[in-house]
């Protein structure tokens, strides 16, 4: 069964009001949204709206992206994360298997043409992880910091097999503002957030934030 209307299903038997966005086509180009916890939140939200606040400008003032342009407020890997008892235990294994991924990940592509895997992408982090215990697919494919912390919560002990990071596979989000002056300002504010901890902490905020969303989602759904 399609992972959406199987999620979709469950999800209106345990708990009524609750909806889950559709598994996206991997050819839709849609924007990569990292770290999401659902349809409105995710690591690009927490940083647009934390520069907002401090710089009291509109959040639509930043442009959080992968696309090179502004200044670098993170860069991570990707990893995979898959059953404990028999899911993969190196790349090599997923070829002519499914992987899991938030729908946009700008490595999603590389990942099914080296390895020959096809690619099942989820409208967020959270509903990629679930699709995964599920069956939905054998793995799923995220921001490596995210998986080495799911990987070590108890409610995942049985889809706590991590494959290492591909460190030719990496994943940035640069911050553009809407004027040269603003973006000033951003530029200064990641220098500082880096040295201060500030955007680690970000970052910690929206891992944590999917792992609950997960957490939650999870627990409904066990209740069929």
């Amino acid at each position: 069964m399609a992972a959406f209307p199987r999620i979709a299903l469950l999800a209106a038997l345990c708990l009524p009001g609750l909806t889950l966005g559709e598994p996206q086509s991997a050819a839709t180009g849609e924007t990569y949204r990292a770290l999401s916890s659902d349809a409105q939140s995710s690591l690009d939200s927490t940083i647009a709206a934390a520069l907002g606040e401090t710089l009291q400008s509109a959040v639509e003032d930043f442009r959080v992206g992968t696309t090179g342009d502004g200044s670098l407020f993170y860069q991570t890997e990707i990893a995979a994360l898959g059953a404990a008892s028999d899911g993969p235990r190196e790349w090599a294994q997923l070829h002519g298997e499914s992987f899991c991924i938030a729908a946009g990940n700008p490595q999603m592509a590389a990942v099914a043409e080296r390895f020959g895997a096809v690619a099942r992408p989820y409208p967020s982090s959270t509903e990629a992880l679930i699709g995964l215990k599920l069956g939905e697919c054998r793995i799923v494919v995220e921001d490596a910091s995210l998986l080495e912390n799911i990987a070590e919560l108890p409610e995942w002990r049985r889809f706590n097999r991590l494959l290492p990071r591909l460190v030719d596979a990496d994943m940035q989000l640069w911050v553009a503002a809407s004027t040269p002056e603003l973006q000033e300002k951003v530029d200064a504010l990641q220098q500082q957030w880096h040295a201060n901890g500030r955007l680690q902490a970000l970052v910690q905020q929206a891992i944590d934030d999917v792992a609950f969303q997960a957490y939650v989602l999870a627990d409904t759904l066990d209740c069929h």
